[in-house]
C-alpha cells in the first residue's frame, strides 16, 4: 500500500480527522499538545494571536474526536494528546513531505 493510500485509508477510517489535516493551525495546536499537557490559558501564551474561546473550541473538537483527553486538575481543565493523535501526527508528517495535504 502506498503512502497516499495509507493516508486515504486513515481519513476514511476516521472521517472527523480530515478537517483537522486541512488546517495548519489545528495541526500546530495538536502538535503542541502532543509534546506536553496544557490548560487553555497556558496554551494561549503559545498562540497569543488566537482568542481563548477559539482555542477552547479547537481543544473540545480534539476531545470529541478522541485526539485529546481533558482532565480537571484543581480548577482548570488540562488537555493532552491521545495515542490516536500521536499516530495521526506521525502519518500527517509522512504525507506532508510527499504532497500538500
Amino acid at each position: 500500500m502506498s503512502l497516499e493510500d495509507e493516508w486515504v485509508f486513515l481519513l476514511e477510517s476516521h472521517p472527523g480527522l480530515a478537517k483537522f489535516s486541512k488546517s495548519r493551525i489545528f495541526m500546530t495546536i495538536l502538535h503542541e499538545i502532543s509534546k506536553s499537557a496544557y490548560s487553555v490559558e497556558s496554551l494561549y501564551f503559545k498562540f497569543p494571536h488566537m482568542e481563548v474561546r477559539d482555542l477552547e473550541e479547537i481543544l473540545e473538537a480534539f476531545v470529541d474526536t478522541s485526539l485529546a483527553t481533558k482532565t480537571l486538575i484543581g480548577e482548570k481543565f488540562i488537555y493532552r494528546a491521545s495515542d490516536k493523535a500521536r499516530d495521526f501526527l506521525k502519518a500527517y508528517k509522512k504525507v506532508e513531505k510527499q504532497f500538500t495535504v
